[in-house]
């Protein structure tokens, strides 16, 4: 099984999430280019993505919808425009039962472990570029 949008993050998300039958996920980026890619992909996996560009969407989005609504899981750009950050649309939706990744270009050390202190995996923007370069082709 092709996990997600790349192997490597196959360790990020619930093996439950990735093989249920109703797999949601939503996709928090303010790059059309990069919701778009992402939603092709995992469209092809199985996924019903729905997709936000900023924290403020998704907070009115998950206050809208009961637990049963909400996705199983979410990809969270760090870095997006609005009062709520991508930081605290990560955090308030890991406290709704998300299983949620971030990704961030620079992020320091002390943002790295204020993630995984709230239990959200972070990796580097960099890195998701790579994967969505791989996506296109």
């Amino acid at each position: 099984m092709d996990y997600l949008i790349d192997p490597s993050l196959k360790y990020y998300m619930n093996k439950d999430i990735l093989e249920s039958p109703k797999k949601r996920i939503l996709v928090v980026d303010d790059s059309p280019v990069i919701r778009s890619l992402l939603n092709r992909k995992l469209t092809k996996q199985g996924f019903t993505v729905i997709q936000a560009c900023t924290g403020d969407e998704v907070v009115e989005l998950i206050n809208d919808m009961d637990n049963l609504e909400l996705p199983q899981a979410a990809i969270v750009d760090r870095e997006m425009p609005g009062i709520t950050s991508g930081m605290q649309c990560a955090f308030q939706l890991k406290q709704r039962g998300v299983d949620t990744v971030a990704y961030t270009a620079g992020a320091t050390p002390n943002t790295i472990e204020t993630y995984q202190r709230q239990g959200i995996p972070v990796f580097d923007k960099l890195e998701m570029n790579k994967v969505v370069r791989r996506m296109s082709y």
